[in-house]
C-alpha cells in the first residue's frame, strides 16, 4: 500500500460529496461548494478520463484541503465484460487514464462500477456469469498493477439489479476482488444499493473487511442521509467494528437535467434544495460516525 494510501487510513474520519450532487460534469462551482459545508473530499465523475488536469488542479489549490477523488464506471463503449476485444481495450485504456488524472492531481482513488457498463443489465446464466468474472479478473489485473505503479488504488462498486447483472453484492463484489488478487483493488459500497440487495447492511460492511476502500453514506431515496429508512446504527457499527478509516461520502444526483436525470432514474428534488442534501447530510454523519 502507498504512504498516502497508509496516511488515508489514520486519523479522523474524512468526509466527502460528490460534484453530482450540484451538475451533470464536474465544475469550480463543485469545489467551492464542498469547501463551503465543510467536506474534506470532493468526487469527480468522469466516463472518458479526459479531465482538465491544469484547470482542476489551480481550482483544488484555492482549496487546499480538498482532496480528490475519481469516480468512473463502464459504458458500452469501454465494457470490460464485453466479448469485443477492441471494447475491452478502449475500457482498460480508460480506466488506466482515470487512474493517471488521479495521480497527477494528488488523489490515490478512483471508484465505481468500472467492470461493464452501467444501466444496461441483461440476463446470463451463472456459468456464462463466472466466465465473465474471471474474464474481468484477468483484465483487472494488469489494470491493478497499473495503479500501483502510481500509488492509487481502485474500489469496484457493487450495483442494484436494475443498474447491472453482474456484481449486486458484497459478496459478490469480494468474489471478484479476490479473483483479480492485487492488494490495491477493492471495494466501494453504498448504502443506496445494500439497502436493496442485502439482507444485513452490518453483514455486507464486516464482509467487506479491509477491502472496503470507500463507503457512500446514501439515503434510500438519494435524499440527505438521515432523512430515510437506512439503518445508519448498524452501518456505524460496522464501519467502526473493522476499522475503517477511508472515505464517507454523500452521493446524489441533481434533478431536471436532460439526459442525465433519464441515466440516474431521478425525477424529482430529493430535497428542497440540493445545498439541504450536503448541509444536512454531512451534520448527521458527523453525529453518526465521529
Amino acid at each position: 500500500m502507498s504512504p498516502r494510501s497508509l496516511a488515508q487510513h489514520g486519523g479522523q474520519r474524512r468526509y466527502a460529496v460528490s460534484s453530482w450532487l450540484w451538475a451533470p460534469v464536474f465544475t469550480p462551482k463543485a469545489l467551492d461548494k464542498a469547501y463551503e459545508f465543510g467536506f474534506d473530499g470532493i468526487e469527480i465523475p468522469t466516463f472518458d478520463g479526459k479531465l482538465d488536469v491544469v484547470q482542476i488542479r489551480d481550482v483544488l489549490g484555492s482549496h487546499s484541503k480538498i482532496v480528490p477523488i475519481i469516480i468512473g464506471g463502464g459504458s458500452a463503449s469501454t465494457d470490460l465484460s464485453s466479448e469485443d476485444a477492441s471494447v475491452v481495450s478502449s475500457g482498460v485504456e480508460y480506466i488506466k487514464r482515470c487512474l493517471e488524472v488521479c495521480s497527477k492531481l494528488g488523489g490515490d482513488l478512483i471508484c465505481g462500477p468500472l467492470y461493464s457498463t452501467v444501466g444496461a443489465p441483461i440476463y446470463l446464466t451463472e456459468t456464462h456469469r463466472q466466465r465473465v468474472l474471471e474474464h474481468i479478473a484477468v483484465t483487472f489485473k494488469d489494470i491493478g498493477k497499473f495503479g500501483n505503479d502510481l500509488g492509487v488504488r481502485l474500489a469496484l462498486e457493487p450495483l442494484c439489479r436494475y443498474d447491472t447483472h453482474l456484481i449486486n453484492t458484497s459478496k459478490q463484489g469480494m468474489q471478484l476482488v479476490e479473483k483479480i488478487g492485487e492488494e490495491n483493488v477493492g471495494l466501494l459500497l453504498d448504502t443506496f444499493h445494500l439497502n436493496i440487495e442485502e439482507k444485513s447492511f452490518s453483514n455486507a460492511i464486516t464482509l467487506a473487511g479491509d477491502k472496503l476502500f470507500h463507503l457512500h453514506a446514501c439515503e434510500n431515496d438519494r435524499g440527505a442521509p438521515g432523512s430515510g429508512l437506512v439503518q445508519w446504527e448498524q452501518v456505524a457499527e460496522a464501519v467502526d467494528s473493522i476499522k475503517y478509516k477511508g472515505w464517507i461520502a454523500i452521493e446524489s444526483f441533481v434533478p431536471f437535467e436532460n439526459g442525465f436525470s433519464s441515466a440516474m432514474r431521478v425525477w424529482r428534488r430529493l430535497e428542497e434544495n440540493q445545498d439541504d442534501i450536503a448541509s444536512k447530510g454531512l451534520a448527521f454523519l458527523k453525529s453518526k460516525f465521529g
